[in-house]
């Protein structure tokens, strides 16, 4: 019942989208991308260029299951009108997005449920707070994002797989974790997210037993390799792994940046009344800016809630805080 109220809930809220149109990427990734008018199986996973239109842009994407995503709805929604255009049929493309929202809803739950020894109601709002967010907006409603929505959706159910011991487990959320690296790069944090998660699983749970602490790191031990296997081949078919430089070409310009961003970012959380499409942080920066300075007050707290949570076995509030860290990791 849980579950079907936050699916509902979660579904309905974002039916808004339902109307939208094409914004921004969309154009290059779907409405002008030839590659999807035929499902490249193989070609999208050694062919950066079936990502996105390339005429006059240079090929900086490689999420092949992406491409396969949107070459799937492709030959399912669309259609060609008599004159050579394209009718896309946009609302059921973000339907699919607003379904992937909701289902990755209802994986948010369970992996509370179990963290919070089934208590249904907590588990239930936060994974209402997490579907029903106003950041979740961009993810959700913008089609470009279903790689974002499809690489959490593989990553949770992996999550979830590897909550208990056993070898097929095991084969299994590896499968799933380099299957979401495909859908999007940010998913490479699993390896770290995946000790912080186990530690804080309760251990008195005899009806679903908690993997020892043996089977956790040589689960990590398998996943490094698995991304160190995407890692080669994404290099292999991209070259390169930033899509942009960094700030002023100084690493500690980029890490004032970073810093600032991340004050921002928990601003946006916690008090989320609205930013614009594309919100760029002026520069350079220094260290006695004040908005360095916040996001170093950030970053410092977050750290010393995980090591407190840590020395003191609250493993929820370290998961809570240094999975927080982790998940910004690739950005």
């Amino acid at each position: 019942l849980a579950a079907l109220a936050v699916a509902s809930v979660t579904s309905l809220v974002h039916a808004t989208s339902l109307g939208g149109d094409f914004v921004y990427d969309d154009h290059r990734f779907i409405e002008l991308n030839e590659s999807l008018r035929s499902v490249p199986l193989v070609a999208a996973f050694t062919d950066p260029e079936t990502a996105s239109h390339t005429d006059g842009i240079t090929a900086d994407i490689y999420r092949p299951l992406r491409t396969l995503l949107f070459s799937l709805q492709y030959q399912v929604f669309a259609s060609e009108r008599p004159d050579g255009t394209v009718d896309f049929n946009l609302p059921w493309w973000h339907l699919i997005s607003v379904l992937l929202h909701a289902l990755n809803a209802v994986l948010v739950l369970h992996l509370l449920m179990r963290l919070l020894r089934g208590a249904v109601l907590p588990a239930a709002l936060g994974a209402l707070v997490f579907a029903l967010h106003p950041l979740t907006s961009e993810s959700v409603a913008w089609l470009s994002s279903q790689g974002d929505l499809l690489a959490l959706t593989l990553l949770l159910a992996g999550l979830i797989v590897m909550e208990r011991p056993g070898i097929g487990r095991t084969i299994g959320g590896t499968g799933l974790f380099l299957l979401a690296c495909l859908a999007k790069e940010s998913a490479l944090m699993l390896p770290l997210l995946l000790p912080l998660r186990d530690v804080a699983l309760p251990r008195e749970d005899f009806d679903a037993p908690t993997p020892w602490l043996r089977t956790t790191w040589i689960r990590v031990g398998v996943l490094a390799g698995v991304a160190s296997l995407y890692f080669a081949l994404r290099t292999a078919v991209l070259p390169g792994l930033a899509q942009v430089g960094h700030v002023d070409g100084s690493v500690f310009a980029t890490a004032r940046a970073m810093l600032h961003g991340l004050g921002w970012y928990m601003g946006q959380l916690l008090l989320p009344l609205g930013f614009s499409f594309d919100t760029r942080i002026d520069g350079p920066l220094r260290w006695s800016d004040p908005e360095v300075w916040v996001g170093l007050g950030v970053l410092g707290t977050l750290i010393a809630a995980g090591v407190l949570g840590l020395v003191r076995r609250r493993y929820l509030l370290a998961f809570a805080a240094l999975g927080f860290l982790v998940t910004l990791g690739p950005v």
